[in-house]
């Protein structure tokens, strides 16, 4: 299997553009010497159309749509986003990425979502195609209309695990010092697990304390999903907890609140990795994500949680909540500003 392109995506395989001053070459490159396909790219496609022995691209197709979606719009979304969407087109390539918009019928994609073992990941995958053809019909590249609309997708059931505190403890104990950081920025912030890992030491800033008016330090926090903008003031136990973070010895100085000995941020995959770990010497079963969900169901109120989960709306709120009535008990004030 042949390498991945880093630059020039777009172009078919063995179609090589180079850069010049005033133009740019193209060049097909299954041969040795390359073949120059000349500087116009519409007649590089011709003449690479012919040696490779295939069919045109049709500009009409879904692929040559989702080329013009995921250069226009994916790039708005947030970096998560963006990899569910790329991880997401890989599938439906090859089912859907050589028919045209006007090809498709609604039997096709129940067939899909039939078909698919990943039930959720096929309600996604479906999504994104839809998203992509409102907006080629906003764009006028195609007149049928969106099949996808009031579509039947598969039964989703939201995760109901309720992380008690022997659990949390038990896995706390056995963590490694820097998931122990991790878990605690997550336990008093009910940040995402992407926010809880990444604060820098310039998100730590003075501003008045919502309740008593008294000037303050705070941790801030901006959502990538919908621009949320929150603090956590920093007091009681989460301020031992600031404290022993940027008070670690480390050999180099970090700019994060959370990192290595070397003073360099962790890798998602290495805060995994540590969890799976501890997880696995307590002997009990739940996710990182749990953790959030256990911080807004131990809020005293509704109001307090959805502020902390910094949700765009209560309704995505009331799926964390997994029982009410119990007095948080972690410090911080929660507000948005």
């Amino acid at each position: 299997m042949g390498r991945k392109k880093t630059i020039n995506k777009n172009t078919p395989p063995y179609l090589f553009v180079r850069e010049g001053k005033k133009h740019k070459t193209y060049y097909y490159t299954r041969c040795r010497p390359a073949i120059n396909l000349g500087h116009n790219y519409n007649e590089a496609l011709k003449k690479w159309a012919e040696l490779e022995g295939g069919a045109l691209p049709d500009s009409k197709t879904i692929t040559n749509a989702k080329v013009k979606y995921f250069k226009i719009k994916v790039p708005e979304k947030a970096i998560a986003t963006q990899k569910d969407n790329q991880r997401e087109w890989k599938m439906l390539e090859p089912v859907f990425g050589k028919c045209t918009w006007e090809s498709i019928k609604r039997k096709h994609l129940y067939e899909y979502l039939d078909a698919r073992t990943g039930k959720v990941r096929a309600n996604r995958e479906i999504k994104l195609l839809s998203a992509m053809w409102t907006f080629s019909l906003n764009r006028g590249f195609t007149e049928a209309p969106n099949v996808c609309i009031n579509l039947e997708f598969n039964k989703e059931t939201g995760r109901d695990k309720l992380v008690d505190d022997h659990e949390y403890t038990a896995v706390y104990n056995k963590a490694h010092w820097v998931l122990k950081d991790f878990m605690d920025m997550m336990l008093f912030t009910g940040q995402r697990n992407t926010h809880a890992l990444y604060p820098m030491k310039c998100d730590i800033k003075e501003t008045t304390h919502p309740t008593n008016g008294t000037i303050v330090e705070a941790l801030f926090f901006e959502a990538q999903k919908n621009g949320k903008r929150v603090f956590v003031v920093i007091e009681g136990e989460f301020k031992k907890c600031i404290d022993r973070m940027m008070d670690r010895k480390r050999n180099a100085i970090s700019q994060y609140i959370i990192a290595d000995e070397n003073g360099q941020k962790i890798k998602q995959s290495k805060i995994r990795a540590l969890f799976d770990k501890a997880r696995k010497e307590a002997g009990v079963n739940f996710q990182l994500r749990d953790i959030r969900a256990k911080v807004a169901t131990d809020e005293e109120d509704f109001q307090t949680a959805h502020e902390r989960l910094a949700h765009s709306n209560q309704q995505m709120s009331t799926k964390y909540i997994k029982r009410k009535g119990v007095k948080s008990k972690y410090s911080g004030i929660y507000e948005y500003y």
